[in-house]
Order: structure tokens, then sequence, then C-alpha cells
């Protein structure tokens, strides 16, 4: 093993995981409660569910625990798995490697050993479904989740689940869907704080209720992300920003290789909205659910020691998720006070004066509070220069490399590309307009 390549070992008793990254300066480890989950609804004996979840403890508590410096991350798991045969096939090796190192930009490795022992007999659950559940989505507490979740819902008349990786309440039902909550969470150890970007935060996701719906015999996963979160900074790249998102279909395409080569299976991770902006999402939702509950969402990319002000956490209002929600919402004609944002008044001529006043002087409002609202800004307005500007043979140019991965013509891939972006430049444009003629907004893209 190359000596600059970190080691993440993982060890199992009959009650945890027990993860431990070696040749760091003090000992950093994470621990996931299995037994929570044996008595849940999700818990499983199933030799492969488990070792998925110890799979997806395993990457996140990699992701997290190293810190980016300059260059990829390089990494080596080495897990114990049960199904020795599975997880050593070629087709699964390739593919998981491939669609981690797109996903996080780094460079994964993996070892496995067989174990001696068979998985803990436990008493099986399953999941409250309907008789005619047709297809699983991963719900977070985010807008594209709540929308897709509830047209998905209407459309297959309570034929979808949706699986909400949290501490695990039970089960709940609303509009024609079913809720169902794992209790999923590592505790951390001896670390000195956490890698912020978590790039693989959808790889537990999609692993996590791919197992649910393994174990229940669906085979339609339904990812909710809109077209701007899933393609913006591949489009127009900023920076050293990593360009590929969680939803991105290059990464999408290389998961679900890897499902169908792990399982046997013949999954179809599905992504309806594509094609959409957030704001025809919200639109669409708006109009056919007759539902509240848009408002109690979360977007905000900032954590939540960073994104509270008096004891109440709230959205930053600037960064670019924070930016995407609010002109998503003004293009569905909804409306949310200004004081769900730490910067609420964007009619403000200066970022400052747009702060709530007992954020002004927190420790978490300094300059890279500022860079964090300059880079929301800057993502946004180059999305919509793209959809101003583009020309077709820039469309047909990112047609060509994505076409493959979403199993369509690269004539109909370039006409959706430039259809969405410039619906983007259309949302954001009128968002603009709305705000006052010395807003800072305006005067920093006004500037660019």
């Amino acid at each position: 093993m190359r000596e600059d390549r970190h080691k993440i070992v993982v060890a199992e008793s009959d009650s945890s995981l027990t993860i431990s990254a070696g040749g760091m300066a003090q000992h950093e480890s994470g621990t996931f409660d299995l037994q929570r989950i044996e008595a849940s609804a999700f818990a499983s004996s199933e030799p492969l569910v488990r070792d998925m979840l110890g799979l997806a403890c395993a990457v996140e508590f990699a992701d997290r625990i190293i810190k980016r410096k300059s260059g990829k991350r390089l990494f080596q798991l080495h897990m114990p798995v049960y199904e020795y045969s599975s997880w050593d096939s070629n087709a699964v090796v390739r593919s998981l490697t491939r669609a981690l190192n797109i996903l996080t930009g780094d460079d994964w490795s993996f070892r496995y050993e067989r174990r001696a022992s068979s998985p803990p007999r436990i008493s099986q659950r399953h999941l409250p479904l309907s008789p005619r559940t047709e297809a699983v989505l991963p719900f977070s507490d985010g807008l594209d989740s709540l929308a897709v979740s509830g047209l998905m819902g209407a459309e297959l008349e309570g034929g979808l689940l949706c699986i909400r990786v949290k501490r695990g309440r039970g089960v709940q039902r609303c509009e024609g869907r079913t809720v169902a909550e794992v209790p999923y969470r590592i505790t951390y150890t001896g670390h000195s704080g956490k890698e912020p970007t978590f790039r693989s935060r959808a790889f537990k996701f999609i692993i996590v209720t791919a197992a649910a719906a393994h174990q229940h015999g669906v085979s339609k996963i339904v990812l909710p992300e809109s077209g701007q979160t899933a393609l913006g900074l591949w489009l127009t790249p900023i920076g050293d920003h990593h360009p590929i998102s969680g939803s991105h279909p290059q990464f999408v395409w290389h998961m679900n290789r890897f499902l169908n080569a792990l399982l046997n299976a013949e999954f179809n991770l599905h992504q309806p909205r594509l094609w959409n902006t957030k704001g025809e999402t919200l639109g669409e939702y708006r109009c056919q659910c007759s539902n509240e509950d848009w408002a109690h969402t979360k977007s905000c990319w900032k954590p939540n020691h960073q994104s509270s002000v008096n004891g109440k956490w709230h959205h930053c209002g600037v960064c670019a998720a924070c930016l995407l929600r609010r002109q998503s919402l003004h293009a569905a004609g909804l409306e949310e006070p200004a004081d769900s944002y730490l910067c609420g008044n964007l009619d403000s001529p200066e970022l400052e004066a747009a702060l709530q006043p007992a954020f002004r002087d927190s420790i978490a409002n300094g300059p890279a509070f500022t860079s964090h609202a300059s880079f929301g800004v800057e993502s946004m307005d180059s999305l919509a220069e793209l959809g101003r500007r583009g020309s077709q043979e820039r469309f047909r140019r990112y047609a060509r490399e994505l076409h493959r991965y979403v199993g369509l013509d690269e004539g109909l891939v370039e006409q959706r590309l430039s259809r969405l972006v410039r619906q983007h430049h259309v949302e954001w444009t009128q968002f603009l307009t709305c705000l006052h003629r010395d807003s800072f907004i305006r005067k920093w893209v006004d500037r660019k």
C-alpha cells in the first residue's frame, strides 16, 4: 500500500460497526449502532444488506474525517464482508470505485475480507409498503424531495415509499406517500472537526435507499433533484469547486451499474426532473398538491452551528443553494418571510446591511461568509449567462458528453439542456428584476 494512502478499517461486533483511520496524529474512530437498525422496520438479516450499510458508513467516515488539502485524497478501505464473492467481482469493483472517484474527486480502493460468521438472526420487520408500491425515493428535508415525492405520490396513487436517513422516528403517511425514517447515525470520537464538503452524502442516501428497495422487491429508485442542482456546476465550473454533484447523470449511471452488479438486480435510478428547473417543479407541486410543508424544508449548505441566531436555525440566504431556493420560490409564486434567512433583505445596498442584526456581530459573520455569498451569486449568474449567450455548439458539446449517461439521442439532450439553462436565465432575470436597483446582489452581478 502506498504510504500516502489513508487506511480506513471497519470492524463489527454483534451490536455495532467500528471504523478507524490509521496513520493520523491522533486516534480517529467512529461507531455505527446496528441495534437501532435491528429494532426498526429496516431490520434485515440479509448478508448483502448488512454489508451495504457497512460500506456506506466507512465511506462517510473516511470522507468526513480526512481533511482536504491540495489535490485528491487517496483512500484504501479494509472491510469484512459476508458475501465476499459478490464484492470481489470485477464489475462491482470497477463500478464502485468509478462512482466514488467521480463523486468526491478522490482516489478510492477497497480490500475485502471474508467473514467467518453468519449475520446474527433477528426478527425480520418490513417497512409498511402499499401492495402497489412501485418506487422508492431518498427523502431529505429539501424542496426537491418534498415536491417530487408529492408529485410522484399522486401519480403512483400511494405507490411511493420515501426513505429518510434520520434518527429513526418511525413511519409517516402524507399525500399518497409513505415516509420511513432509518435510524442511521455515526458517532465520532477523537476527531478535530469534520471535513465540511461531505461530497459522499449522495452515496449514503442511494445505498440506504437501494437496500430498502432490494429488501422489498422494488426496482425503481427516484432521485428528485432538479436540473440546476444536477448539472449547474458541471455546465459552468467556478474556481476549484468540484463540478460533479451527487445527482449528476455520470455518477448516477455508475451507481446504477454498481447496484445491479452487486445485487444481481435490474434497478432503474430515475431522474424525472433532470430537465426542469426547481422553480418549474415547485410550480407543478403548488398546483397539484395543496400543502404548505414547503415552508419547513431546508436548502442551505451551511452547517447548523454557523446558521443560528438566538438558538434558532435559519437559512443563510446567500449561498448558491439558498439563492436557488429564493429564485425558485419566486418563480413558483410562493413567498417566504425575510426573517427565514440570516441575510434576509436582498434589497439592501450592502451585504452587511442585509443581515439580521443579531448575526452581524456573530463569529460566523466574516470574510468566509462574504466569500460564500459571492460564490452563490456567481454560480447562479454564470448559469444564467450561459442561458443568455451560450451557443448551440456549446450545448452540442455538452450533449456529446452527457447522452450516454441518460440514454437519449445527442440531439434530444442538446435540446433539453438548452431549454433548461434558458429557463434558468428567465427565472434568474425575473428574480433580479424584483430586487431594488441598488441591491447588493444586482451590484455584484453588474460588476462581473
